[in-house]
């Protein structure tokens, strides 16, 4: 790892740091070369909605990557996300495989869900609920529940998983 000035510029480069200050958009650190440099709360973790203060610590040495070099009146923008491993690679379910999944978000469309922190997967309304009745997604699943789901369409290029728990639940019936 490099920790000179000059490498430090640079997009791409690895760096060690120590953190300095945490709030709940970021984290501040500073390089063993006297870099300020900024985590933003999306970049700390491949779960990119998680409070910084969840995962990190004041003095705890993290090793990061450059995205933005440190400007006039800017610090240098780094990211642990980006060092982790992608979960895509590893990922080897298929078609009709039940998945467990957690719920990021609730739409009018259907519902945001993560399989594991990077790989998240969409539930169309229409496949919520079994029958004729569609119900709207947000009196079925709430933020943080968890759930299962029938894998109905995967694109493992293009990070596209599409779920459904209609037909989880009417292979339980």
């Amino acid at each position: 790892m490099t920790n000179s000035t000059a490498a430090t510029t640079q997009i791409g480069a690895t760096v060690t740091a120590r953190v300095t200050q945490i709030l709940s958009f970021g984290a501040f650190v500073r390089l063993d070369d006297g870099t300020e440099g900024y985590v933003r709360r999306r970049e700390v973790t491949l779960s990119v909605n998680i409070d910084p203060r969840e995962v990190l610590r004041v003095g705890q040495r993290i090793v990061a990557v450059v995205i933005e070099p440190a400007r006039p009146g800017r610090r240098l923008e780094l990211s642990l996300r980006r060092l982790a491993p992608d979960p895509w690679r590893s990922f080897t379910a298929r078609l009709g495989d039940v998945i467990p999944v957690t719920v990021k978000h609730v739409y009018a469309e259907g519902i945001l869900v993560e399989h594991v922190p990077g790989l998240d997967g969409f539930i169309p309304v229409d496949e919520l609920l079994s029958g004729d009745t569609l119900a709207a997604p947000e009196t079925l699943l709430h933020t943080g529940d968890r759930t299962e789901g029938v894998i109905i369409y995967l694109d493992q290029g293009n990070r596209r998983l599409l779920l459904s728990v209609r037909r989880w639940a009417d292979r339980l019936a």
